[in-house]
């Protein structure tokens, strides 16, 4: 061993600084013989950049077109997933599909199911909205309450629960039953006599199921909004200058807010 290290402590700096020269270019010409044939070329080329003085990042998309010229898409592909994105917060394409995973499945806005009730059986022909219903909007929860100022410092006081507003945009078919269930709801409100009707004959049990479509399979965990409303306004909009299907803004208000 000592007569190693004493041989190794004579060898001259130049000769020590040509080793470290042109030891990655044998390492590197070693290397391309075990590399398929595709990649040899490419390989020289990174090499011959490197050498260069190019940057990294240029080095990086020289390298990237070589590959796709060379027809090299899997290892394009591997190396997508395994660069840092930017898009992505700065991690791995597949770092991004393993915290989604571990993330549980995300609720998708375009999938719900709602259903209507009146509470008067004797109604009858109350369309399919889920069928015909194309959006659905509403606060389910809104709290209110006022400051009051003691001395220097202000208290929040609850006032209480505020009754939901719910929006409805649905298609209708060529009969209008939409239409004409909701004039006949309406009417039972305020008649055409000038009578008052009573909650009871009027009321309609609405429930929105979030994030699921189909409603012979929901699932016990599935997030539901319930409650009691009543018709307050359906308008609408029909014009020549569109060939397009007719839609209804249908508007419910809720009857009341106990145990909601």
């Amino acid at each position: 061993m000592g007569a190693a290290m004493s041989l190794f402590n004579n060898v001259s700096a130049d000769t020590l600084k040509a080793i470290k020269e042109q030891a990655p270019r044998l390492l590197s010409n070693s290397a391309e013989r075990f590399l398929p044939a595709g990649l040899r070329d490419v390989a020289s080329e990174i090499v011959q950049l490197y050498e260069s003085g190019w940057a990294n990042d240029a080095i990086k998309q020289a390298g990237v077109r070589a590959l796709l010229k060379a027809g090299q898409f899997t290892a394009v592909r591997e190396l997508f997933l395994n660069t840092a994105n930017p898009l992505l917060g700065g991690v791995t394409p597949l770092t991004a599909i393993d915290k989604i995973g571990r993330g549980g499945r995300r609720a998708q806005g375009n999938l719900f199911i709602v259903s209507l009730t009146p509470l008067d059986a004797s109604v009858s022909d109350t369309p399919a909205f889920n069928v015909f219903a194309t959006s659905v909007e509403y606060s389910p929860f809104t709290v209110t309450g006022e400051y009051q100022r003691i001395g220097g410092v202000l208290i929040d006081t609850i006032t209480g629960n505020e009754a939901v507003e719910l929006s409805m945009v649905t298609l209708d078919d060529a009969a209008g039953s939409i239409k004409r269930w909701f004039a006949q709801m309406s009417a039972r409100i305020a008649a055409g006599d000038g009578t008052i009707g009573v909650p009871a004959s009027y009321a309609i049990r609405i429930d929105v199921t979030h994030a699921f479509a189909d409603s012979s399979d929901i699932p016990p965990e599935a997030y539901r909004d319930s409650g009691l409303f009543r018709c307050a306004n359906l308008s609408t909009s029909l014009t020549r200058g569109e060939n397009n299907l007719a839609e209804l803004q249908l508007t419910f208000t809720q009857v009341d807010t106990f145990w909601s």
